[in-house]
């Protein structure tokens, strides 16, 4: 940017302040909650309540087990895919398989 003296630089300043004014956002919405697809700022009582909430230890199951709603480990799904393959007969090309 140029200088400029006296009023020209006044003037100049503040069409540069309301150009930029113009894009700002009139209103600041404060989501109340952590909100998926929000770009909004949440609250710090909202940010406070989902951290609360959020599960303290993370806890991995071995090998899957029924009913269980916890990760299972990379060595425990594999262990439990080599045992389902070592349950399913093996087939040569051609053979028939019946159900």
């Amino acid at each position: 940017m140029e200088k400029l003296a006296g009023s020209a630089a006044i003037a100049e300043l503040i069409h540069q302040t309301k150009a930029a004014l113009r894009g700002k956002q009139n209103t600041l919405h404060i989501d109340t909650a952590p909100t998926a697809g929000s770009a909004n700022p949440v609250s710090s009582g909202g940010v406070y309540t989902a951290l609360r909430r959020k599960q303290d230890i993370l806890r991995i199951d071995i090998e899957p087990t029924a009913d269980s709603v916890n990760p299972v480990s990379s060595g425990g799904v594999k262990a439990a895919l080599d045992e389902l393959k070592q349950q399913i007969p093996h087939y040569a090309d051609g053979d028939e398989v019946s159900y």
